[in-house]
């Protein structure tokens, strides 16, 4: 199980992998990076990795600014709203969190497009592009969305 670490930079992806090629594909819904692990208020001078008492924030550290002064997150691909196209059923809208398998994970590529995640073949997705940037999945968690008009 991957440990969670205060020098690491962690990435957050939306996917949607029921987008087809058969409909306008978006398979990537969004992606944002330079998130950092920060100590909790509440529990500041005793918190532990293990012991649950460090938040992931959605916010990113300017280093030439210190510390204590959050930058904008690196927003790698814009957010693109939940979408399924008519008559496609339901569709799995999946967040995974990522981390670097090695290094700070800061100098991420973009996907060359939104569908398929920029690779040539359908079922492509999350993991090619994570493999590609040196990541490696430690959470995930998703919702359901569909069309009003099935």
């Amino acid at each position: 199980m991957p440990v969670l670490g205060e020098n690491k930079t962690y990435t957050l992806v939306l996917t949607d992998p029921e987008a087809t090629s058969k409909v306008k594909v978006i398979s990537v819904s969004r992606i944002i990076t330079g998130m950092k692990l920060h100590e909790s208020e509440e529990t500041k001078g005793s918190a532990s990795l293990d012991g649950g008492a460090y938040t992931l924030e959605l916010r990113a550290e300017h280093p030439a600014r210190g510390k204590n002064a959050p930058d904008p997150l690196d927003e790698l691909v814009k957010y693109k709203a939940p979408a399924p196209p008519k008559k496609t059923g339901e569709h799995r809208y999946i967040f995974v969190l990522l981390e670097p398998k090695e290094g700070d994970g800061n100098s991420l590529k973009k996907p060359a497009k939104r569908p398929h995640w920029g690779y040539k073949k359908s079922n492509a997705g999350v993991m090619e592009w994570a493999e590609d940037n040196g990541l490696q999945p430690i959470g995930a968690n998703f919702f359901l969305a569909r069309h009003d008009n099935q």
